[in-house]
């Protein structure tokens, strides 16, 4: 089969709904004519035809190694890189009728293929040529007909329709022509016109080009609105929208209303037009847009007892509502009004417009707020006539307002609310009332809503309002009761008076060092288990307040409570321990809560005794002289070296492990050296290094190179040899080996209890769940420390990894850390948790960057290069992106995501080969990378100014690629991969490093990322993007290290509109996840959303 239906599948999604519709119509009309057919399988071949459009165009469908691409020749392909309608027809051809391809080949055979290709393009030349002469023909009898239509410009008059329905409304029809006026009879008609230009003819006078430049300037705004509200509305109409209906009045008028009144207002302000309707032509004819508010007469009438009435004396007017302006249609105007008078005189002008004689009648009741608020605004914007008298008769009296508030036997708060008018006093929740004064319903409105604002319930049998629900009390007495002493006269009951304090609660805790643990002593909180209980549960639920058995509050919103709830967590300490008043936790808990001691502001006081004092001041103030430093490294360690030995030797002290975690190259092996050299001179006991497998050697020359004293032993070689060697181990300073051999040697360590136990790239144990990290933290020790650069490179959970092998159970459970830090953190971005977890951690993880330690340190520089794939690389690459994009689909359909993130991933790897280069795994491929291209231009002029080059990748076959043409060019390199003897790799550091005819050292990503020292190098280059960034850093400090004397630059090479850029854009979103703890970062496939993850192919 030449094509199958997963290709042809992939093909349509990529083209979309239309350019599919469009594609198979051109296949279902036979428009798809074969013109060449060059086949070796079904998975190499070249297929051409001619596809007939507007234009017959040539459409080439190739097939290489199985992958298949596309291209035509149409002005559509050439913008886009997604299939036209012309590949579409072509796909269904050969997937429809296979044969005729397959019997083109035969022909072939038999015929001089020269004269089929001959042939074919004949007819396509044919075709095309009498297309365009059509065109061209078309084009001078439209030249011709225009000669001869009359070249005036054309007007556009406006006709405002005021219709005779109950409910009044604005139409607008138009008139064009130009000595005589025509009806526009059908809007979309005219709008159809004018988007295809077409000439049309108005009765026998008028006929024109439908073109913007056919209308005279002031009508071609008109004419522009007209085209657009047509479009606007036959949408509309498809939808069934009521308004819209195109029946035949329709199609002549516009209704008047929303944007259409604002734009047709804007357009013609100030002019004059013409009015029909309603028997307005008859009275005015025309009215005038005018940008002012109407002028009206009214008077106001006092009906004694029954109230007032408002009349309307002007002549009959009509409101109509814009999207942003309102309308008055009064006489021969149409005022466009402004938003004051919109706001406090139109409702009553629209009010006195739907009553038949102009009048309404104002209550005796209201009386009073309409003289007060209404008439003001009446006198500014209206000829209002009213008798003094009137408004001296209604005029408002003050109100005050007495509040007396108490408390029931239920807990609830009632008031009792007066309204007072000078000595007339009311509750204004007595149904039956009578009052005889002036209210000023406004002000009471404005009282009664300050009672809703605090959820005060009426109680109408009762004639009060009251609260009962517990929250509602509380935010009353905190919050409104100072509100309501503002606004109103408030009396309070004593029994209230009592109820209402608000406790701020103090609480005092001490600490102190007893037996090597530190004892809290809780017993002044003076609290009983269950208040305490239910405190910290509605603390947890993020309630502002605890009420006790008293009836009082406790605000437990304070920092106070906070800090006790917090800390209660973090030690693991229960309600019923903090009850019981003294709680033993372990001594590495002291420098916490001395941070917290010292950092809180709240009501919560900390006693610490004068040991404990002294305990934290010996780990926080890290003095160098305290500790030697080893005879052997005077005058070697730097500054900051010296202080990672004090700090090292501080926590064995009180034995706590710790995470050496300074930056890359900036000596972590040697502080460790420093340690085992003074363990040498005081104890003698044996220490291990657990290191990757590539780094044990490396280990045992740098201990070798400081000291003749330590007695190393590496554990390596077969299973026999490897067990006598641990038979032997205590007759050594030092043992060194690997992860992968601790983990099938663990039991023979079961009964040795070491001096330390060293992680070196202890990001390998960041799993909790690996054998690795299993089998180091079974081997027994006195203290423990991991050495690592990036602590954590993806999740929180790698950094309770390592601490669970440093200081087993200080970060709790696993369980426990998720729930309460990880989830909280990652999920909610709580910073109040993250916070607590940053004072957990800091102080036992040292933490240097370069910049701040090594002034000294030439500058490294890291540009993005990005390389545009020419077209055949492209065309492959969208080819294969498509197909990935189904079977990515398929996959998750039939398995669900996560079943199916090993296939994406090699669909991912596919994508990223082909940027790197399409031979990774096309070996017939004859094109070129731009990408490689790119990289050897680097190469060549780093070269020619002297540089040396670190070349990694995460392929070590593209490194066939490079190799080739490297040796083309005579340039010398060096390959390191994982196939690369461990014995073997120090020897080609320093032959690289020492021989400045090697140029080149290419590295793959996973062998060449730890344990190298490539100062001799000043250029790094990564070929490809890694998922995990650290690697990649990891990698470029091979370079950027100390003993670095050269400025450091780093090229990563991105292939633009690909996927090695969203991964790129995923490193940048990623690096921060976790800096707030620890400063790094990382992306991992394994750790990735299903939304980042199905977004690599968008």
């Amino acid at each position: 089969m030449l094509i199958n239906a997963e290709e042809i599948n992939s093909i349509l999604f990529e083209a979309g709904t239309d350019v599919t519709n469009r594609g198979k119509k051109y296949f279902e009309q036979d428009r798809v004519k074969v013109a060449d057919f060059n086949f070796v399988s079904e998975n190499n071949y070249v297929a051409k035809a001619y596809v007939e459009g507007t234009y017959i165009y040539e459409v080439e469908i190739r097939k290489t190694n199985g992958v298949l691409t596309y291209k035509c020749e149409c002005p559509s392909s050439s913008k886009k890189d997604t299939p036209c309608k012309h590949v579409v027809a072509m796909v269904f051809d050969m997937y429809i009728n296979e044969s005729s391809y397959v019997n083109y080949v035969k022909k072939s055979e038999s015929a001089d293929i020269d004269d089929n290709v001959v042939e074919n393009k004949s007819y396509k030349d044919k075709i095309n040529e009498q297309r365009e002469n059509n065109g061209l023909m078309a084009y001078y009898e439209n030249l011709e007909l225009s000669r001869n239509i009359d070249k005036e410009s054309v007007n556009i008059e406006t006709i405002l329709y005021l219709t005779n329905d109950m409910e009044k409304e604005l139409e607008v029809s138009f008139k064009i022509g130009k000595d005589r006026m025509y009806i526009l009879r059908d809007l979309y008609k005219f709008s159809e016109d004018m988007q295809k230009e077409n000439i049309n003819k108005y009765g026998k006078e008028l006929e024109f080009k439908h073109s913007i430049e056919s209308f005279t300037k002031d009508s071609q705004p008109l004419a522009k609105l007209i085209v657009s509200k047509a479009l606007e509305y036959n949408e509309f109409s498809k939808l069934g929208t009521y308004h819209f209906t195109l029946n035949k009045r329709y199609k002549t008028n516009f209704k008047l209303k929303y944007s259409l009144l604002d734009e047709i207002f804007e357009l013609l302000k100030g002019k004059k037009i013409a009015i029909e309707g309603y028997d307005y032509e008859k009275a005015f004819g025309m009215v005038t847009l005018e940008d002012s508010d109407p002028s009206f007469d009214i008077d106001i009438e006092d009906m004694q007892e029954k109230g007032l009435n408002v009349i309307s004396n002007s002549e009959k007017y009509y409101v109509f509502e814009g999207q942003e302006y309102s309308y008055v249609l009064y006489k021969d105007k149409l005022h466009r009004c402004s938003n004051e008078f919109k706001v406090k005189v139109l409702p009553l002008i629209e009010k006195l417009s739907k009553d038949p004689e102009g009048k309404i009648t104002i209550s005796t009741g209201s009386a009073t707020s309409f003289c007060e608020y209404v008439i003001p605004a009446l006198k500014t914007s209206t000829n209002l006539e009213i008798d003094e008298k009137i408004l001296e008769k209604y005029k408002a009296e003050k109100l005050g307002t007495k509040i007396f508030l108490d408390i029931d036997n239920k807990g609830n708060i009632v008031a009792e609310v007066k309204f007072c008018y000078g000595s007339e006093e009311f509750n204004p929740f007595d149904k039956d009332l009578k009052v005889s004064c002036n209210r000023n319903i406004i002000e009471e409105a404005r009282a009664k809503e300050l009672f809703k604002m605090y959820n005060f319930v009426i109680n109408f049998k009762k004639h009060i309002i009251y609260l009962s629900n517990e929250e509602d009390i509380y935010t009353f007495l905190t919050e409104g009761i100072d509100k309501f002493m503002e606004k109103f006269e408030v009396l309070i009951t004593d029994k209230l008076k009592n109820k209402q304090i608000i406790t701020q609660k103090s609480f005092n805790m001490g600490v102190r060092i007893e037996n090597n643990f530190l004892e809290i002593d809780f017993n002044e909180l003076g609290l009983d288990e269950n208040e305490l209980k239910d405190i910290f549960k509605r603390y947890k639920l993020r309630k502002k307040y605890y009420r006790l058995k008293n009836g009082s509050f406790i605000n437990i919103d304070s920092e106070g409570i906070g800090t006790l709830v917090n800390l209660a967590k973090t030690l693991n300490i229960s309600e019923k321990d903090i009850v019981n008043g003294n709680v033993e936790i372990p001594r590495y808990r002291a420098l916490y809560i001395d941070n917290l001691a010292k950092n809180t502001n709240s009501n919560l006081t900390i006693n610490l005794d004068n040991d404990f004092r002294e305990t934290v001041k010996n780990i926080k103030d890290i003095d160098d002289t305290k500790f030697e430093e080893p005879e052997e490294l005077k005058g070697i360690l730097r500054s900051y070296q010296k202080t990672g030995f004090s700090w090292l030797k501080t926590l064995e002290k009180y034995g706590f492990g710790g995470i050496l975690a300074d930056d890359m190259g900036l000596g972590k092996t040697i502080q460790i050296i420093a340690l085992l050299l003074d363990e040498k001179k005081r104890t003698g006991k044996t220490s291990i290094v657990v290191c990757p497998s590539s780094l044990y050697i490396n280990w045992e020359k740098e201990i070798n190179r400081f000291s003749n004293n330590i007695k190393t032993l590496i554990v390596s070689g077969s299973a026999e040899q490897r067990a006598e060697l641990i038979k032997n181990i205590s007759d050594y300073d030092v043992i060194i080996t690997s992860y992968d051999l601790l983990k099938r040697d663990i039991e023979r360590y079961s009964n040795f209890n070491f001096k330390y136990v060293i992680a070196d790239e202890a990001q390998y144990i960041k799993n909790n769940n690996t054998k690795n990290a299993k089998a180091l933290k079974e081997l027994r020790s006195e203290v423990r420390f991991a050495l690592t650069g990036t602590p954590i490179e993806n999740s929180l959970a790698e950094l309770w990894s390592i601490f669970d092998f440093i200081m087993p159970g200080y970060l709790y459970s696993y369980k426990k850390f998720k729930d309460e830090f990880e989830t909280v953190i990652i999920k909610e971005n709580d910073t109040a948790t993250m916070q607590r977890l940053q004072k957990l951690v800091a102080p036992f993880v040292l933490r240097r960057i370069k910049k701040e330690v090594l002034k000294e340190l030439p500058d490294k520089t890291e540009q993005i290069m990005y390389s545009k794939m020419d077209e055949e690389q492209q065309k492959l690459y969208n080819s294969y992106l498509a197909l990935a994009k189904v079977k990515m689909k398929q996959e998750i359909a039939s398995n669900g995501f996560e079943k199916s993130k090993f296939k994406i991933l090699s669909l991912i790897t596919r994508l990223r080969q082909i940027c790197c280069h399409p031979k990774l795994f096309l070996e017939d491929y004859n094109g070129e990378s731009a990408k490689l291209n790119q990289c050897l231009e680097i190469i060549e002029g780093a070269i020619a100014a002297k540089h040396k080059i670190l070349l990694f990748s995460g392929f070590t076959s593209m490194f066939d690629i490079i190799t080739k043409e490297l040796e083309k060019r005579g340039i010398e390199y060096s390959i390191l991969t994982g196939q690369t003897k461990v014995d073997t790799r120090i020897e080609m550091v320093d032959e690289f490093n020492k021989d400045d005819n090697i140029k080149v050292f290419l590295i793959s990503l996973k062998a060449g990322g730890t344990g190298l020292n490539l100062t001799g190098a000043d250029m790094v280059i990564h070929f490809d993007p890694w998922w995990n960034l650290s690697a990649q850093n990891q990698a470029t400090d091979r370079a950027y290290r100390i003993g670095q004397r050269n400025n450091v630059q780093v090229f990563k090479l991105i292939s633009e509109n690909s996927i090695e850029e969203k991964i790129q854009k995923l490193q940048d979103k990623k690096q921060d996840l976790t800096d707030s703890v620890i400063k790094s970062g990382e992306t991992f496939i394994s750790q990735m959303s299903k939304e980042e993850l199905l977004g690599l192919f968008d």
